[in-house]
């Protein structure tokens, strides 16, 4: 995780600030969920980022930052889905991420929480395709704290995009997880930094505290 001097002392306007919570659903990131082999639900366990983003969560609610779950699921038959892509074909054929069903739901260890936003979307990128772009203008938001699954997915091509749209970008890396270790370190250490400020779930919990 990469920090500079400042980070103890992170700024946040909360009237311009949302957090993003994204792709924690039973599927992806649950043990009985179908998307176990490939790890992501063993690394969620493993470093712990369920409580860390329901306090995280918890924060934004007392400051009120909104909360946004960033979510994919598909109508059965998956005919959204072009299978230009191997993961793609594999929601396909696998049947996974179904609107409606168990998998498609966030976690229950952080579900939503009354006043809270869900957004759809049917590709990794949480922009692409879906209404947040529009929901984030109409909030005013200009700063966005990303976390979820995977660092390497949907964290960090939905940093890139923000990035480009002119958004600050925080991302919360003990709030993140990949399908392995490596692949999580070399996203925080090596790519997220270029377009985000990598910081502790702690640091930005502080900052959206009220001022002393």
């Amino acid at each position: 995780m990469l920090e500079d001097e400042g980070v103890s002392r992170l700024a946040l306007d909360h009237d311009s600030t949302a957090l993003l919570i994204m792709d924690c659903q039973n599927e992806i990131i649950h043990p009985e969920g179908k998307m176990v082999p490939w790890g992501f639900a063993a690394q969620v366990a493993e470093r712990a980022i369920l409580p860390r983003i329901a306090s995280l969560a918890e924060a934004a609610r007392r400051a009120q930052v909104p909360v946004i779950y960033i979510i994919v699921a598909y109508e059965p038959g998956h005919r959204e889905v072009r299978e230009n892509a191997r993961m793609f074909r594999g929601a396909r054929k696998s049947q996974t991420l179904v609107k409606g069903s168990w998998g498609a739901e966030v976690h229950a260890a952080i579900a939503p929480q009354p006043g809270d936003l869900v957004v759809n979307k049917l590709r990794v990128n949480a922009f692409y395709g879906s209404p947040l772009e529009v929901i984030l203008t109409g909030l005013g938001a200009s700063t966005l704290i990303l976390c979820g699954v995977a660092t390497n997915f949907v964290v960090e091509s939905s940093a890139r995009h923000a990035a480009d749209a002119g958004y600050r970008v925080l991302v919360a890396e003990d709030c993140c997880a990949s399908m392995n270790a490596a692949m999580h370190a070399f996203s925080v250490e090596h790519i997220l930094p270029i377009f985000a400020e990598v910081v502790a779930s702690e640091t930005l919990i502080a900052a959206l505290e009220p001022a002393s």
